[in-house]
Protein backbone atom coordinates (compact mmCIF):
# COMPACT_ATOMS: atom_id res chain seq x y z
CA UNK A 1 0.00 0.00 0.00
CA UNK A 2 2.77 2.27 0.66
CA UNK A 3 4.37 1.51 -2.21
CA UNK A 4 1.42 2.63 -4.46
CA UNK A 5 1.22 5.97 -2.54
CA UNK A 6 4.94 6.80 -2.89
CA UNK A 7 4.72 9.02 -6.19
CA UNK A 8 1.90 10.57 -5.38
CA UNK A 9 3.63 11.53 -2.13
CA UNK A 10 7.19 12.62 -3.18
CA UNK A 11 5.16 14.44 -6.47
CA UNK A 12 3.30 16.67 -3.37
CA UNK A 13 6.44 17.29 -1.40
CA UNK A 14 8.36 18.36 -4.81
CA UNK A 15 5.37 20.85 -5.51
CA UNK A 16 5.88 21.82 -2.22
CA UNK A 17 9.45 22.34 -2.18
CA UNK A 18 9.08 24.56 -5.46
CA UNK A 19 6.46 26.46 -4.30
CA UNK A 20 8.55 27.31 -0.93
CA UNK A 21 11.45 27.96 -3.02
CA UNK A 22 10.00 30.42 -5.58
CA UNK A 23 8.65 32.46 -2.76
CA UNK A 24 11.61 32.49 -0.40
CA UNK A 25 13.61 33.31 -3.87
CA UNK A 26 11.04 36.01 -4.60
CA UNK A 27 10.95 38.08 -1.50
CA UNK A 28 14.73 37.86 -1.73
CA UNK A 29 14.57 39.73 -4.84
CA UNK A 30 16.74 37.16 -6.94
CA UNK A 31 13.63 36.08 -9.13
CA UNK A 32 13.47 38.18 -12.21
CA UNK A 33 11.51 40.86 -12.55
CA UNK A 34 8.59 39.96 -14.59
CA UNK A 35 7.87 37.01 -12.45
CA UNK A 36 5.23 37.33 -10.83
CA UNK A 37 4.79 36.85 -6.95
CA UNK A 38 2.87 34.36 -5.31
CA UNK A 39 -0.62 35.70 -4.44
CA UNK A 40 -0.48 35.16 -0.22
CA UNK A 41 -4.09 33.71 0.87
CA UNK A 42 -5.85 34.43 3.75
CA UNK A 43 -6.09 32.53 6.94
CA UNK A 44 -9.58 32.68 7.99
CA UNK A 45 -11.42 30.76 5.98
CA UNK A 46 -9.07 28.05 6.56
CA UNK A 47 -9.81 28.40 10.35
CA UNK A 48 -13.37 28.67 9.85
CA UNK A 49 -13.27 25.34 8.37
CA UNK A 50 -10.78 23.65 10.17
CA UNK A 51 -12.73 22.71 13.00
CA UNK A 52 -15.88 21.18 10.88
CA UNK A 53 -13.10 19.33 8.88
CA UNK A 54 -11.79 17.84 12.01
CA UNK A 55 -15.33 16.91 13.21
CA UNK A 56 -15.77 14.89 9.63
CA UNK A 57 -12.72 13.42 10.08
CA UNK A 58 -13.14 12.27 13.91
CA UNK A 59 -16.93 10.62 12.66
CA UNK A 60 -15.40 8.95 9.80
CA UNK A 61 -12.76 7.07 12.42
CA UNK A 62 -15.24 5.97 14.58
CA UNK A 63 -16.90 4.67 11.92
CA UNK A 64 -15.11 2.93 10.42
CA UNK A 65 -13.80 1.81 13.98
CA UNK A 66 -17.61 0.30 14.33
CA UNK A 67 -17.40 -1.16 11.15
CA UNK A 68 -14.04 -3.37 11.96
CA UNK A 69 -14.99 -4.15 15.20
CA UNK A 70 -18.72 -5.71 13.78
CA UNK A 71 -16.31 -7.50 11.44
CA UNK A 72 -14.06 -8.78 14.31
CA UNK A 73 -17.28 -10.09 16.58
CA UNK A 74 -18.62 -11.50 13.20
CA UNK A 75 -15.09 -13.39 11.99
CA UNK A 76 -14.97 -15.00 15.75
CA UNK A 77 -18.52 -15.92 15.64
CA UNK A 78 -17.72 -17.86 12.88
CA UNK A 79 -14.57 -19.50 14.43
CA UNK A 80 -16.31 -20.40 17.31
CA UNK A 81 -19.26 -22.47 15.32
CA UNK A 82 -16.63 -23.97 12.82
CA UNK A 83 -14.53 -25.16 16.27
CA UNK A 84 -17.87 -26.65 17.63
CA UNK A 85 -18.85 -27.71 14.65
CA UNK A 86 -15.45 -29.63 14.28
CA UNK A 87 -16.08 -31.02 17.74
CA UNK A 88 -19.36 -32.31 17.76
CA UNK A 89 -18.09 -34.48 14.21
CA UNK A 90 -15.38 -36.28 16.33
Amino acid sequence: MFLLLLPLLLLCAAVAAAVAAYQTLHAKQLLLSFLPALPILPIEPFQLTSFALSLLLVFRTNSSYGRWNEGRRRFGRITTTCRDICRQVR
